[in-house]
C-alpha cells in the first residue's frame, strides 16, 4: 500500500518583528497540534478500496 502525503508551508510576514519569538513559536505549534487534533478524521485520507 502506498501512503502519500501533504505537505502545508507557511511563512509569518516580519516574524524578526516578533518581540518573544520563543512564546510565538510554542503558541503555533500548541494551536497546530489543537488543529491536528480537533479535525484528525478529516485529514486522514480516505481509502480507495
Amino acid at each position: 500500500m502506498v501512503q502519500k502525503y501533504c505537505v502545508v508551508l507557511g511563512d509569518v510576514v516580519d516574524s524578526r518583528r516578533i518581540e518573544d519569538r520563543e512564546a510565538f513559536r510554542d503558541r503555533l505549534q500548541s494551536t497546530l497540534a489543537t488543529i491536528n487534533d480537533e479535525f484528525d478524521e478529516s485529514l486522514r485520507p480516505r481509502s480507495r478500496c
